[in-house]
């Protein structure tokens, strides 16, 4: 079935941002709440609307798309849900007010739609019973988790009633279409995510107290260095709110009577008194943390009082982890004695016997509990991918030794299998087997997705290499070109083979496509350390050579031979936006960050890019307009603005009109592809050199008057100015007179110069190391 149409029934938080990320992916998108009484029964829906434009992160791709949501009320328009083949209830978590609501609506929905529930971990079964006989089989859960636009996971969860095809066709859309990761959960109360990692909280919470750890120490200990969110475990209960935590830990204590671990489903005391106080997190502008205008503070539960956040203890064992893999780091506080390494080691072992007592229940397979974890709650490793990589059988043998939950036997199948994973799939209880993932044809695209970390990477056929970069092919002669460097930031080794692979395939293959596959990132920019390196030693002329390399290599991707597709998403930066905007198609990921953001380092984008901004302005029709397009790209340029979606990215000229979109990140080396074999099938053929006109020297006034009034309302810093100054001389095209033409090498060297005086520049260097050493620019 083709899902044209799709209604969201309830306006609050939730049901408003679903109803974006539909709109962002292109669905018509009616959202429906309770009619107000007057003139306007839509007001509440309406004010739900208005309020997703200032919710940060954003939820909708550009400010823009809040108009194309349609607002309904329940009294009015229910005849309208006859056109939607998805509707999906997101009201607050009652069953009561739930099977009211189907009740209300059943009756206008067409016979082949489906109904879906957002409900976290209420009980599908239940809410299934009270339908229309004929609406059973079309009924399910799809729980999106928040914020839906940002957060990948959707756990679908059918009835004993829902139809296979039902399912197949829900998860396509929601994969092709929304580009989420689905996981097919049982209907057991919280589903698997939240199940989980709700527990991995109260352990959290509860060892912490065992160990006597401040919350600092808890959150350094359960953040990025073993591989979890950066907000770790206290700042994300702020931001999850302490009361909606209250509230699922309740829920899962309420319906889980037989579960072993149901006495630990409950609030430490400290944290209870928070929510009756009402500081229950970041909607309240307090929780465990709070921000004053001074400090950030802590709530000390052993003072009852906040007091000035500290740095975390044993900075030793931290620094130590630092250095090592995440499985090191585990194995690292495995073999420690000190209480903070102590710690790590009983939340995971604790979290591992837990996930395999509950497995056969709440999960076909490890995979499925492994993939909730990652793209529920943004961990590097699922459960079982951690306990695998300290040796399956080991830490089994361990954990029946050290067992913490003496009500819970380790389930029989753990001590028939040898691993988790292998070269087969996941283990799964059910099939008692070692299990494949989903052979549903949407997957067909995903040509090299990120592999999970049992898994070895897709390789393809490997043309040449070198230890930072790659190029290969998937059985056909359409080369793709990676690199391996950190975080994709680009240097003279990536640079060199991007121009050797152009010369490779421009004699022996069709198309190249630039894909670092590995990296969730296409690009950081510029590789920063061998730029700060050759300036610190005053190597001015390895600095010039290194740019000029970038200029060669962008010009390179311009006027190949063959055609260049740049297959983008992540971080595309600086560098690295200049490389993909000289392709010739690029094709993003609706999740794609893009931007030439060199001013924030000091510098100004010289590979192109503000060539390229100067040629978009002048493409306009009259003298005004090129003006104030110039205008507006200047800011931008100026300000360091980065894009924060693909379709903010063509407001900005960082992408065409005509580059491709797509919803699904793990899609866009098969569309890059066919992209590429499309332009050669069309007889492609590189550009043809031309010039522009530019504004000259009095664009250039109306630009520096701009930056004076910049200045005056303390916009910029005093370097900021220099910047812009250097800027707004190579963005007008020099010291000429307006309408002059010029020409691209006219530009590039207008671009050498300024980046070569403003590398000169103490405060530029200044930014470029703070940068390194802080990963933030600096504002001097």
């Amino acid at each position: 079935m083709r899902i044209k149409k799709v209604a969201v029934l309830g306006a609050g938080v939730m049901g408003a941002q679903i109803a974006a990320h539909f709109v962002n992916a292109g669905f018509e998108t009616l959202l429906f709440d309770l009619a107000v009484e007057g003139n306007n029964p839509k007001l509440a829906v309406q004010k739900s609307i208005d309020a997703l434009k200032k919710l940060k992160p954003a939820p909708l791709a550009t400010l823009e798309k809040a108009a194309l949501i349609q607002a309904k009320d329940y009294d009015n328009n229910l005849p309208e849900l006859k056109d939607c083949q998805l509707v999906i209830e997101a009201i607050s978590e009652r069953l009561d007010w739930k099977q009211d609501l189907f009740s209300r609506v059943s009756p206008f929905l067409s016979k082949e739609a489906i109904l879906a529930t957002n409900s976290s971990g209420l009980s599908i079964e239940k809410m299934s019973d009270t339908l229309p006989a004929d609406l059973k089989s079309r009924f399910c859960g799809v729980h999106f988790f928040n914020p839906p636009r940002y957060m990948r996971l959707v756990e679908v969860i059918p009835s004993s009633q829902t139809a296979p095809e039902i399912l197949d066709s829900l998860e396509t859309v929601l994969v092709d279409r929304l580009g989420k990761g689905v996981v097919r959960a049982k209907g057991t109360p919280n589903f698997i995510a939240n199940r989980v990692g709700v527990f991995a909280f109260l352990s959290a919470l509860k060892q912490a107290e065992k160990f006597q750890l401040s919350p600092e120490t808890v959150d350094a200990l359960t953040g990025p260095i073993m591989g979890r969110a950066k907000s770790a475990t206290f700042r994300t209960m702020d931001v999850v709110g302490l009361d909606v935590l209250q509230h699922v830990v309740q829920t899962l204590k309420d319906s889980t009577g037989e579960d072993p671990w149901r006495g630990e489903y409950e609030l430490p005391q400290w944290v209870t008194s928070l929510i009756t106080s009402g500081a229950v997190g970041q909607k309240a502008k307090k929780g465990i943390y709070q921000k004053t205008a001074k400090e950030l503070l802590v709530f000390d539960a052993s003072k009852k009082d906040y007091r000035p956040v500290a740095p975390p203890s044993n900075p030793a064992l931290i620094e130590k982890m630092k250095k090592a893999s995440l499985g090191e780091r585990l194995a690292i506080c495995k073999s420690d004695s000190s209480p903070e390494a102590q710690f790590v080691w009983a939340i995971h072992k604790e979290l591992f016997h837990y996930s395999a007592y509950h497995l056969s229940e709440i999960a076909s397979s490890v995979r499925d509990v492994d993939l909730c974890i990652r793209w529920g709650f943004g961990w590097e490793m699922g459960p079982f991918e951690l306990w695998q990589s300290l040796g399956f059988k080991e830490t089994l043998e361990q954990l029946d030794d050290e067992t913490m939950n003496p009500k819970a036997s380790m389930p029989r199948w753990a001590n028939d299998i040898n691993a988790l994973y292998n070269d087969t799939g996941a283990w799964s209880p059910q099939a008692r087997a070692y299990v494949s993932s989903s052979s549903l044809p949407v997957y067909d695209k995903q040509l090299a997705p990120q592999p999970m970390h049992y898994q070895k990477p897709v390789q393809g056929t490997t043309i040449s290499k070198t230890s930072a970069t790659r190029l290969w092919t998937l059985k056909d002669d359409v080369f793709i070109y990676s690199w391996y460097t950190p975080r994709n930031c680009i240097g003279t080794e990536v640079l060199e083979g991007v121009i050797s692979a152009i010369e490779e395939t421009e004699a022996n293959g069709q198309a190249l496509i630039l894909y670092p596959d590995l990296s969730p990132d296409f690009s950081v920019g510029a590789n920063l350390k061998q730029v700060t390196k050759a300036l610190n030693v005053g190597a001015y002329d390895l600095y010039e050579q290194a740019v000029q390399l970038f200029q060669k290599t962008a010009l390179s991707l311009k006027y190949a031979q063959v055609p260049c597709v740049a297959a983008l998403r992540g971080l595309v930066l600086g560098g690295g936006c200049e490389l993909a905007l000289y392709c010739d198609q690029r094709v993003a990921a609706h999740e794609t960050y893009i931007g030439l953001v060199e001013t924030g380092v000091g510098l100004i984008p010289a590979a192109g890019g503000t060539t390229l901004m100067s040629r978009q302005a002048a493409d306009s029709l009259t003298v005004v307009e090129q003006s104030a397009r110039l205008m507006t790209r200047f800011k931008q340029l100026a300000m360091a603005e980065m894009a924060t979606s693909a379709h903010e990215a063509i407001e900005k000229g960082y992408l065409k009109a005509s580059d491709r979109i797509l919803m699904q990140h793990e899609n866009i080396l098969h569309t890059a592809i066919e992209s590429a074999k499309a332009l050669s099938a069309a007889n492609y053929h590189p550009p043809i050199k031309s010039s522009f006109k530019v504004l000259g020297k009095e664009g250039k006034a109306q630009l520096e008057s701009l930056i004076v009034n910049m200045q005056a309302g303390h916009m910029v810093t005093p370097h900021d100015v220099t910047v812009a100054k250097h800027l707004a001389h190579v963005i007008c095209g020099g010291d000429v007179t307006a309408g002059t033409q010029v020409s691209e090498e006219w530009m590039f060297a207008l671009e050498l110069e300024a980046f070569l005086a403003l590398g000169h520049e103490e405060k530029t260097q200044q930014r470029i190391q703070y940068t390194l050493e802080n990963g933030k620019p600096l504002r001097n």
